[in-house]
């Protein structure tokens, strides 16, 4: 499958930024609009139908979700980020058969909690 990079709560500058980065290296960038937050990951990624009423969520923070990258070439697109000057995202994910069922707000919701569990930890 061809890698696909997930983008949610992205603005247009920098989604046109950083998806300039992703076609370099063959990654395909799909933008999630707030009406398909509710659909699951899986079916954002195209391994699940999508449902005809999802629910209603909310995503508080921008978010990238990386399906079907290789461990290289995620290392390589996050290395290009930072060549390229991009702003880091705070919350990122790879697509796992756990969490492939979620939508964008139960993972954005899970994400945020381990990065403030982690940002508590460094502080001390």
């Amino acid at each position: 499958m061809q890698p696909l990079l997930i983008c949610v709560r992205m603005d247009q500058a920098y989604l046109m930024r950083l998806s300039f980065t992703a076609l370099s290296l063959g990654i395909h960038v799909k933008e999630v609009k707030e009406e398909e937050w509710g659909q699951s990951l899986a079916a954002l990624c195209g391994l699940a139908p999508m449902a005809s009423n999802p629910p209603r969520v909310m995503v508080t923070d921008k978010m990238l979700i990386f399906a079907h990258f290789p461990n290289a070439l995620l290392d390589r697109f996050l290395m290009e980020m930072k060549k390229n000057r991009l702003e880091p995202i705070r919350l990122k994910a790879v697509l796992t058969p756990h969490n492939q069922g979620w939508n964008c707000g139960q993972l954005c919701a899970m994400l945020s909690q381990e990065a403030a569990e982690i940002e508590k930890t460094q502080k001390r």
